[in-house]
Order: structure tokens, then sequence, then C-alpha cells
């Protein structure tokens, strides 16, 4: 998991819904 949010560490300019969508979708998947 640790390796996945570290590659998205740098926060986009435009936070984007999609994003975090995608980001909650893989959690729930992985934990």
């Amino acid at each position: 998991m640790h390796k996945f949010l570290a590659r998205r560490r740098r926060p986009p300019a435009e936070p984007s819904s999609a994003e975090i969508a995608a980001v909650r979708k893989w959690l729930a998947w992985h934990t």
C-alpha cells in the first residue's frame, strides 16, 4: 500500500474527485 501512496505523494494542482474515488476503490480492494 505504501508504494501506491508514495507514487501519489505529489498533489495534483487541481484535486480530482476521480482521483480520490480511485484511491478509495484501491484501498477497498487491498485492505
